[in-house]
């Protein structure tokens, strides 16, 4: 990256369960993957920033991000889940800690009803902090669906995963006008993260490029670059999970997805630069 040390990472997990367990119940259990192997992967995409992002597998228990939290210090923020009981205290603490959002997951559970969903976002919006925004993990279908209500509040929403596209209808649908046209108006930014669950082929991701150089003519400020490190095996889970398998890790190339990023702004005229820039505005780096 141009700037090493500004370089940010905005969707990672940390999983420590030696010294964190997982909640009960949970749809999968991952390896271990705790800080010192989180500094190895932002050395080696070249990023002195990075985001850790709650996991469904931890629930509202919020005791190994913040311990994540600590030991990076300055160079990290947060993104939390809101338990039903999450206090106005609890999230001062969050907020101390350098979080800077609230994460509404309707894909792990595969939770597509639009009702619950629009009564969580709306809960959501009415206590988080004001200078924070909600991270929406969804698919371009309950998004769309959910547009009058996020209009409806004061609060900016983050994309996971590019929204999860069908790569073979998307693009000129109207879900996906529907997105653009949120990133446009700024009530929305979309992570470039995960390509894997979006693409129909292997690395580097071909077919992701028309959608990615769409959201840059858009909205150069509307991207934020990630890579869902360390890499779990996708959305798609057991409805009876035998949590006593470990899954493994996908082995992805983070550095290769990043510079293939890269390319693809800079053919639509967009400094690269502008992905760092857009996480330090919207996490409040400084």
């Amino acid at each position: 990256m141009a700037n090493a040390c500004r370089g940010c990472d905005t969707h990672v997990h940390v999983f420590d369960p030696a010294h964190f367990p997982y909640a009960l119940p949970r749809r999968f259990t991952p390896g271990a993957a705790p800080v010192e192997a989180l500094k190895r992967h932002l050395d080696a995409i070249g990023a002195g920033r990075v985001v850790l992002v709650q996991p469904s597998v931890y629930g509202s228990d919020h005791g190994c991000l913040l311990d994540a939290l600590s030991q990076l210090s300055g160079a990290s923020r947060g993104v939390c889940v809101l338990g039903p009981t999450t206090s106005n205290d609890e999230m001062a603490a969050l907020d101390r800690a350098g979080v800077r959002a609230a994460r509404i997951n309707r894909v792990v559970d595969r939770q597509r009803g639009v009702d619950a969903a629009a009564a969580q976002v709306a809960d959501a919006s009415l206590r988080i902090p004001h200078h924070w925004h909600i991270q929406l993990h969804v698919d371009l279908g309950l998004l769309q669906a959910l547009g009058s209500v996020l209009e409806g509040t004061r609060t900016q929403y983050v994309l996971d995963h590019l929204g999860l596209v069908d790569v073979a209808k998307d693009l000129n649908s109207t879900r996906w006008r529907s997105l653009l046209d949120m990133v446009e108006r700024a009530k929305v930014w979309v992570k470039l993260s995960a390509p894997y669950l979006n693409s129909a082929t292997t690395a580097p991701y071909n077919d992701l490029q028309p959608f990615v150089e769409s959201l840059a003519e858009a909205n150069p400020a509307g991207m934020l670059w990630g890579t869902n490190w360390p890499h779990t095996q996708g959305t798609a889970r057991s409805e009876i999970p035998d949590l006593t398998v470990v899954e493994p890790f996908r082995q992805e190339d983070d550095r290769a997805w990043l510079d293939t990023c890269r390319t693809w702004l800079e053919r639509r005229g967009v400094d690269p630069a502008a992905l760092d820039e857009n996480a330090a505005r919207v996490y409040g780096f400084v």
